[in-house]
């Protein structure tokens, strides 16, 4: 288990202690301003509902980002994960008591209120129980703090991506006739009243919250104060929620109502709250992918999540302590970096810390943040042992273009080569015009280093011509041919790469014999090529 990985769970089960221990919400007060959140996620809806896959997983997220820098103390954390109605409702008025119980002259209290599941237009769907937004709009109103946020990640289901919510009923929304009435509420929902809210299996989230806590951690201050506001955190979630569900089948706008009485910016995460995390500075403005345990491959579990977020200027960002891979995506280019961060240490990954990454490579990893294709021409000199008994070697110069492909790398080459033999009366000129394809899996061992084995089909035109003191015919005739393939690919730069196939094809000949007729032969001819080729950006 890597230190990240561990890491990672261990404050999931810290929370998880944390809720039993406070579940009547006892301990004391330590500061001006209490904070309480709850935190609510549900994968489960009513009968006939898709379960969700990381509505619970992005509640875990948002309540690590509430405890780390929203200044909620753990004893004042709730994290519900598939609870029913009634016990979100006795939570609230638990969180209602202690407050009435422990408040003093000069306290000011905030609570957050996140949600993600399921819901249609009245309520949430929490398993089979349903509680209405009414009535949680009035248990929340009931619990007395000067500040309530609450924040709901839900809609309908169905869509290209995984679809958070139920049933084809008038969509989920709470407009500002619900909730200016009441001073010191802000509502924040995932998107607008005819939107689905979307889950996203590459980010293993759904992508309002994924790109909230992201904003909480420190993507979203512009201000460079160290401070995320509330409207700081809803302009990057939008922003990014609406750049990201542009490419699928629905556009998610989220919206918001505030009203937040008596200052005008409600700070809702301090980038210097915490001592455990460790802060990552990205030097310059891009898309930023930062996967856990530097490894590249995807498998990333630090906070459960893979963070990717756009970057204006310098940004920091508050990160668990572990090893990352930093990548970066250019215009026509990808660059990447690997980082190992420390708790309560700043690291900073500017574009000359960062290696260009050739496209091949990573289109073969898999990636979903990367390109899905990769096209390369180059050309392709070959050296074949004799067709012909007695002939000489056979050299091929072949034009190519190659497409690379997560499972498969696919070549398409063309290729005119020429062979000669002489005897006493005749010299045979050996004409040969030919198309093939090669399938290879290529597995990247190092960056500029690549090994794949594959097989290679084509067919070939043969000319057969002769010169000499004797007179023959010339003629011409089809031969099909197939051959296992071994390569060794060197990419020494982003865009160029270098590469030796090896194998032996295997050929189907009709050879006539000396009273014209014919017979089937296979004869078998090995080969080397070297190629140059150039990535198309």
């Amino acid at each position: 288990m890597t230190r990240s990985r561990a890491s990672a769970r261990r404050w999931v089960g810290a929370l998880s202690l944390a809720i039993i221990a406070t579940s009547l919400l006892g301990g004391d007060a330590r500061a001006s301003e209490r904070r309480f959140a709850i935190v609510i996620g549900a994968n489960e809806g009513e009968a006939g509902e898709e379960p969700l896959r990381y509505a619970e997983k992005d509640a875990e997220r948002f309540a690590q980002a509430a405890v780390e820098l929203g200044g909620v103390p753990v004893e004042n954390l709730v994290l519900l994960r598939g609870a029913d109605a009634a016990t979100v409702e006795r939570v609230l008025r638990s969180v209602g008591e202690r407050l009435r119980l422990e408040r003093t002259g000069n306290d000011r209290s905030s609570l957050f209120l996140y949600y993600s599941g399921h819901a249609d237009s009245v309520a949430l769907h929490l398993g089979r129980s349903r509680l209405s937004f009414k009535r949680l709009k009035q248990a929340v109103e009931d619990v007395g703090a000067d500040v309530s946020i609450f924040i709901v990640d839900a809609c309908k289901s169905g869509g290209l991506t995984r679809i958070k919510g139920a049933k084809q009923v008038k969509p989920f929304e709470i407009s500002a006739e619900d909730t200016m009435d009441s001073s010191g509420l802000a509502i924040i929902t995932s998107s607008a009243a005819s939107e689905d809210a979307q889950e996203s299996d590459r980010l293993r989230g759904s992508f309002f919250t994924h790109h909230l806590v992201n904003g909480l951690s420190g993507a979203a201050d512009t201000s460079k104060d160290a401070r995320v506001s509330l409207s700081e955190a809803y302009d990057y979630a939008y922003r990014e929620t609406l750049r990201d569900t542009s490419r699928t089948a629905v556009v998610q706008h989220p919206t918001y109502a505030f009203r937040i009485s008596g200052q005008n910016e409600y700070i809702m995460a301090r980038l210097d709250a915490s001592e455990r995390l460790g802060r990552l500075r990205l030097a310059d403005a891009g898309r930023y992918v930062l996967i856990a345990d530097g490894d590249g491959d995807g498998d990333a579990d630090v906070g459960g999540r893979i963070v990717e977020l756009g970057a204006e200027g310098t940004t920091d960002v508050m990160l668990t302590p572990g090893d990352y891979l930093v990548r970066r995506r250019g215009e026509h280019a990808i660059f990447e970096s690997n980082v190992r961060l420390g708790s309560s240490e700043m690291v900073t990954v500017s574009r000359s810390d960062m290696r260009e990454v050739p496209y091949g490579a990573t289109v073969r990893k898999g990636q979903s943040d990367l390109p899905a294709t990769a096209w390369r021409v180059g050309i392709t000199g070959e050296l074949g042992s004799p067709l012909i008994d007695g002939a000489s070697a056979m050299g091929f110069l072949a034009p190519s273009v190659q497409l690379d492909l997560e499972p498969l790398t696919l070549q398409l080459r063309a290729r005119w080569g020429q062979l000669t033999t002489t005897n006493e009366d005749l010299t045979l000129i050996h004409d040969i015009w030919g198309v093939d394809l090669t399938a290879l899996k290529l597995i990247d061992v190092a960056d500029v280093l690549g090994i794949g084995i594959g097989v290679r089909v084509g067919v070939d035109v043969h000319h057969q011509g002769f010169d000499g003191t004797a007179t023959a015919a010339d003629r011409s005739y089809v031969a099909p041919r197939v051959a296992p393939v071994a390569r060794v690919e060197y990419v020494p730069t982003a865009n160029v790469a270098a590469w030796v196939d090896c194998g032996a094809d295997i050929y189907a000949l009709e050879v006539l014999d000396g009273g014209g007729s014919g017979k089937s032969e296979a004869p078998v001819v090995g080969f080397c090529s070297l190629g140059i080729g150039m990535y198309l950006p």
